[in-house]
């Protein structure tokens, strides 16, 4: 099946392999990677590492496993992610990310689980660490879902709006700096878009092109490479239980 050299209905008759990548419904991932975990061997999991803050905080010393967080290598999150660090356009004040869809593909956690990682792991990726929730407001149905979100501190506060409710498909991820705004327009968008803010007047606007390399293929060389021996993946297993925390705490917050 897909190519698989063999299939094994559980766990326990996979062979001892140099790593493993875990694609699995969410609420079973807590449980897969548990038992995996106890190999020895690099674990790669599907975000987001679970679907639950204690057993994220269960795994979060476990020092071969992994989060699969591709948006943290994605060139346009990397293009953000330096022009925040270059202090060019000043100091970010806020970023805003939006991850809109028109369903919930998956039956077993809803929409905010599905979703809200992505845009956590790009906030962690531009500011090198995930401010605390602040605020949140949110429904859900037990499948689909809708919540708006604020993590920040003193220095800079972000906002999280995801919904598998929309009337459209839509990804981006905006910063506002002292004098620009930069904005990330969709998965697949090959140019950061800078508007140059002047007090009074309309802002003039700057492209800035960023490689089309698929972060999803990117994020498996990473882990292929750290099987061979390289670094590790961007997001360990602390990483993913802090992102699940935050998302336990946004949904706590909204009553969801």
């Amino acid at each position: 099946m897909g190519g698989a050299s063999s299939i094994s209905e559980d766990i326990s008759g996979l062979p001892d392999v140099d790593g493993y990548v875990v694609a699995v419904p969410t609420s079973i991932h807590a449980d897969v990677v548990t038992e995996l975990a106890g190999r020895d061997r690099p674990v790669f999991v599907e975000k987001p590492m679970t679907a639950d803050a204690d057993s994220a905080r269960r795994l979060a010393d476990e020092p071969h496993v992994f989060v699969m967080d591709k948006w943290r290598y994605h060139p346009g999150v990397a293009a953000l992610r330096d022009l925040t660090e270059s202090g060019r356009y000043g100091a970010p004040s806020l970023i805003a990310t939006t991850r809109h869809s028109l369903f919930n593909p998956h039956d077993d956690v809803d929409a905010v689980w599905i979703l809200a990682p992505h845009d956590l792991a790009i906030i962690l990726e531009i500011l090198g660490r995930l401010p605390p929730a602040a605020w949140a407001v949110g429904e859900t149905d037990g499948v689909d879902a809708s919540l708006v979100g604020v993590v920040g501190d003193g220095d800079i506060s972000a906002v999280v709006d995801v919904s598998s409710r929309s009337h459209t498909y839509r990804r981006e991820t905006r910063i506002v700096f002292e004098s620009a705004v930069a904005v990330l327009s969709g998965g697949y968008s090959d140019t950061i878009e800078i508007f140059i803010t002047n007090t009074g007047s309309e802002p003039t606007n700057e492209s800035m092109p960023i490689s089309s390399e698929m972060p999803l293929l990117m994020e498996l060389g990473a882990f292929v490479e750290h099987l061979d021996g390289g670094p590790t993946p961007r997001s360990s297993a602390a990483t993913g239980a802090l992102i699940v925390e935050r998302i336990a705490e946004l949904r706590s917050m909204a009553g969801i």
